[in-house]
């Protein structure tokens, strides 16, 4: 038999080509896969692990060795997708080759061990989930500190951690509105509402089932700006710091002072990733600040603060080398010789997105952020901050490395948290910005 008939005689051999994938109807977790699996993963169809995964669940590849999954975009309305599987086969002895075949993948809708448990519990109405989708969870950590302030929570029947957020629990669906919407007002959401009856004690009982996604920008972390999303704000500089996030964003560009108000509408629009987070800042030592006056198309903003040439060290650097730099800043009116500020350290950014490589030009050594108070410097960091939270984090975590890493997360928020918090009561509300 020549290559090209043995080829063609390895495509159809024996591949299982229809496969069922279970996903659940409540948490829209995937799995488990494979005999003895109890996994249920919470992704999309695109990551790598997902694919693998339903890949290693079809029968009929026997000695073929995978090499590759692609899925094939299919409307989700089909309740299916196509992954096309790129395999390694032994066509004749000693003789290998690439083979694909398309696997048609069909959902199936079924109910988790633990959804399964919770639907058991006749008492709750409403479910509301609150997901960050990145794997830092700052956003999400400030949110629940605003909710422990106001005590948003305290008509939750349960709070439970899970992988990527929280789930709560209330009676009726008016009261989960009402948290929902308080939420929206401390961040920009995205929200989807589902509702389904379910069979408890020999009744039927309407649940609904809100998914809050949240926006994973926080206070005083640095972005960079979608060039339509830039204009969109007025025109703002497209490298911009969040002063403050509510139900809207307010950018601040660092370097002019020009503000900005970014809706959650425009937001969800074109998302886009913070380029720096807060706890990535930098100590710098103030040693002269020279006010320079405001650029033309500045002054049309009406702005507050004025600019200044700021002449700066590292913290870091004293005693051991003579580097200093000269900044631009918005933090004029509050910067002094001798004070201590902190900002973001780009002297070695990288340049590997496409946003950041646009702005390869422009982008400043040093972003200033904010002025450190003195009971803030003199505090040291205990290495134990206690925040009051609402459930212990790193609990819905699959496994031990992801629940210590998310706790040494949750951690360093606190001390910045903290540190905020002193700077605020020792400035007496002074914005710094």
């Amino acid at each position: 038999m020549c290559l090209v008939c043995a080829t063609a005689r390895a495509e159809r051999k024996g591949t299982q080509l229809h496969v069922e994938v279970t996903q659940c109807s409540d948490c829209g977790r995937f799995g488990p896969f494979g005999k003895g699996s109890k996994t249920w993963m919470d992704c999309d169809w695109e990551p790598k692990e997902l694919l693998a995964l339903c890949s290693s669940s079809v029968q009929g590849l026997g000695d073929a060795k995978l090499l590759g999954a692609q899925r094939v975009e299919t409307p989700p309305e089909f309740k299916r997708t196509q992954v096309t599987l790129t395999l390694a086969r032994e066509v004749l002895p000693g003789v290998f080759a690439d083979t694909q075949c398309v696997v048609n993948f069909s959902i199936k809708h079924g109910v988790c061990p633990d959804c399964e448990k919770r639907e058991s519990d006749p008492d709750w109405r409403a479910l509301v989930q609150l997901r960050l989708r990145t794997p830092h969870k700052r956003a999400l950590y400030r949110l629940e500190q605003e909710i422990v302030k106001s005590k948003a929570h305290q008509n939750a029947l349960e709070i439970s951690a899970e992988k990527g957020g929280l789930d709560l629990r209330f009676a009726s669906k008016s009261i989960a509105e009402r948290f929902v919407q308080f939420v929206a007002t401390h961040a920009p959401v995205n929200t989807k509402c589902s509702s389904r009856r379910q069979a408890v004690s020999m009744s039927k009982s309407l649940r609904t089932r809100y998914s809050v996604e949240l926006c994973p920008v926080s206070k005083h972390d640095l972005v960079v700006l979608p060039a339509d999303t830039a204009r969109a704000c007025g025109g703002i500089a497209r490298i911009a710091l969040c002063a403050q996030a509510t139900a809207l964003l307010h950018l601040v560009d660092p370097l002019t002072g020009q503000r900005a108000e970014l809706s959650s509408e425009k937001y969800w629009k074109k998302t886009f990733l913070p380029w720096e987070a807060s706890t990535a800042m930098t100590e710098f030592v103030v040693l002269d600040v020279e006010p320079v006056e405001p650029l033309s198309s500045a002054k049309k903003h009406d702005l507050k603060a004025f600019v200044a040439d700021v002449l700066v060290a590292r913290v870091s650097d004293f005693g051991a080398n003579d580097t200093t730099f000269v900044v631009r800043s918005h933090l004029g009116a509050v910067l002094s010789v001798g004070d201590t500020v902190k900002g973001y350290d780009l002297t070695t950014v990288n340049f590997a997105s496409m946003y950041t490589y646009s702005l390869r030009g422009a982008i400043p050594d040093i972003v200033l952020v904010r002025k450190m108070s003195g009971p803030e410097i003199d505090a040291k960091p205990s290495g134990n901050c206690a925040l009051e939270t609402l459930v212990e984090h790193g609990d819905g975590e699959t496994g031990k490395a992801d629940a210590a890493r998310a706790e040494l997360e949750f951690q360093a928020f606190a001390e910045e948290y903290l540190a905020e918090e002193v700077a605020s009561t020792a400035l007496d509300g002074e914005e710094v910005a």
